[in-house]
């Protein structure tokens, strides 16, 4: 199975220059926490890591490493499936060649069920 991708709203007045904005409709695993379906945010902290917060009330703080792309199509976040859920595994911005992926990590190990 294939990557899935959801492409970012454009950033509100409640957010800042270089924010992700998307409804995520499914549940999903960033390093060490699930996250709920829900409105979310991923915001650019420093220059090695991301905010990743959403309108459950959910909110993490993970290491990223830059990558790049040959052009600029959009902002949008990368997730991979594994089993039951999705691992979120890149973030882009519209603008940019520049862009985030999350550093791999043991899937099993971090997807917790409940």
């Amino acid at each position: 199975m294939g990557a899935m991708v959801l492409a970012a709203a454009t950033a509100t007045a409640q957010t800042k220059a270089g924010d992700v904005v998307v409804d995520v409709p499914f549940a999903f695993v960033v390093p060490g926490q699930n996250f709920a379906a829900a409105h979310s945010v991923v915001t650019p902290e420093n220059e090695v890591g991301l905010g990743i917060s959403n309108s459950n009330g959910q909110s993490r703080s993970v290491p990223t490493p830059h990558s790049l792309r040959s052009q600029s199509d959009g902002s949008k976040l990368v997730f991979y499936p594994y089993r039951d859920t999705y691992i979120l595994s890149g973030v882009w911005v519209t603008g940019t060649t520049t862009g985030r992926e999350l550093y791999p990590f043991p899937a099993e190990t971090q997807v917790r069920r409940p």
